[in-house]
């Protein structure tokens, strides 16, 4: 049995150097491509329905018995079900949350009431998982997603069986369930919404990297002051916070980190949260329309963001009111300049981060085309001419927004992610620029004991 609830306080799950994620995509890119073995969902004709089986008051199992399938099940203990009802088992073809290197199964008939009694579902994962000593130990839960709801959830407890490469949990209720890890979870299934700091945040720490999860067993304060707050007060009392590639906001919570170090005149800290794979101009559209649903007169605020995240605020500021993709467009959205005074732009790769993106660029060559948009984010971080920050560079048009420029530098010119030049290669001028000597995640995790929250602090309380 796997305990999904493993604590390792050292570990933290946004996206370094060293982070398990890397190799663990690099096994996938070598899958694709003929090196590792097939996916679970690599034959383009093994999908749609998979098994199907009529199951009773005693009980039983439905089973796919063959095929890149083979193992997937689900299995109803005596009593479940009051009468003989057909059960049904699916590669969902159309999931709109995961490329299809991470197969999506959906057990149907999902709005089946299960008066609150466990079945169990077994699922298979990806062969890359299992790729051998390059990522350690295979570490995976099933995650879940009933018909209602708009996100994955983790299931308390899986089993690994890495022979088999299935992961089992028991649930009360069918839908869709995928067998993912922590980070993968954050890049593509985490929510996007800002935390409410007034209200416990449901959170559980997935071998090691902490995630929100609804009903999971820790209950945390993400922040400072309330949301309702936030939607109506005005910029000196309101700080957004964003993180990066691979982030959550529940990496900025350590005692030396922004949130705890900001202004106590900041009435309101607020934390975004979005799933960072699927790139910038998505999730910054994402948030606009989340300000845009939300905000009450007299709403203002700064904006703190880190790493990626800056690219995502540069967005929602300078792009996202007239992006013709934007899903809640409408004609007169006024630009997020008119309520973002200040933006601070933390280790922010202005010019692209090829150290942050080449494995998620390198994936895109060999994935399905309808699965690029998952990771678009290794596109939005590649450096050079005609790249994503190169456009949104030479598109810039100035706005009453002030920017602030705040990088590392550990003496060989790279906060060991983001190099000094691409932080500093603005469209613009910024307000003010600020070296410090610091790693990229030390930017904010060490937030207090570097200088880096003293001097936002200055920064806030200048009209």
């Amino acid at each position: 049995m796997v305990n999904s609830d493993v604590r390792d306080p050292a570990r933290r799950g946004a996206i370094t150097a060293g982070s398990s994620l890397l190799p663990l995509l690099t096994l996938f890119v070598a899958a694709c491509s003929g090196g590792g073995g097939d996916t679970a969902n690599s034959n383009p004709a093994d999908v749609g329905l998979l098994a199907t089986a009529r199951l009773g008051p005693s009980g039983g199992t439905l089973l796919v018995t063959s095929g890149a399938h083979a193992g997937v099940r689900l299995t109803v203990p005596p009593g479940v079900v009051g009468t003989a009802t057909d059960f049904s088992v699916w590669i969902d073809t159309e999931q709109d949350a995961l490329p299809s290197l991470f197969p999506v199964y959906r057990f149907e008939p999902a709005d089946i009431d299960l008066g609150g009694r466990q079945v169990a579902v077994t699922i298979r994962a990806g062969a890359a998982f299992f790729g051998g000593n390059e990522t350690g130990p295979t570490l995976l839960a099933v995650f879940a997603r009933p018909p209602a709801a708009t996100r994955f959830g983790l299931l308390p407890q899986s089993a690994l069986n890495e022979i088999d490469r299935t992961v089992m949990a028991a649930t009360d209720h069918l839908g869709r369930f995928v067998a993912l890890d922590g980070d993968l979870h954050r890049l593509f299934t985490q929510e996007v919404t800002v935390l409410d700091p007034a209200v416990d945040t449901d959170t559980a720490t997935l071998f090691g990297v902490a995630i929100t999860s609804e009903n999971g067993p820790e209950r945390l304060r993400v922040g400072r002051g309330s949301l309702a707050s936030f939607w109506s007060s005005p910029a000196n009392a309101n700080v957004l916070i964003l993180h990066g590639l691979g982030g959550s906001p529940l990496d900025f919570l350590g005692s030396g980190d922004l949130v705890a170090n900001l202004d106590p005149a900041v009435a309101n800290i607020v934390l975004a949260m979005y799933p960072s794979a699927r790139g910038v101009a998505a999730n910054a559209n994402a948030l606009y329309d989340l300000i845009q649903q939300n905000r009450q007169p007299g709403f203002g605020c700064t904006i703190i963001a880190h790493s990626m995240g800056g690219l995502v605020a540069r967005y929602m500021i300078e792009k996202s009111a007239d992006d013709a993709d934007r899903p809640g467009r409408a004609d007169g959205d006024p630009p997020l300049s008119s309520f973002v005074t200040k933006l601070f732009l933390v280790g922010t790769p202005n010019a692209g981060s090829a150290t942050a993106g080449e494995i998620f660029a390198g994936l895109l060559p060999v994935l399905p085309a309808a699965d690029a948009r998952f990771m678009q984010a290794g596109l939005d971080l590649a450096e050079g001419p005609g790249s994503f920050t190169a456009q949104l560079n030479s598109g810039y048009v100035d706005n009453t927004t002030v920017y602030h420029d705040i990088y590392g530098n550990l003496g060989n010119g790279s906060d060991g992610i983001v190099s000094v030049a691409s932080a500093r290669a603005l469209p613009a001028p910024p307000e003010s620029e600020r070296e410090f000597f610091a790693a990229h995640g030390g930017l904010h995790l060490d937030a207090a004991p570097l200088g880096v929250a003293g001097w936002i602090n200055l920064l806030l309380q200048m009209p």
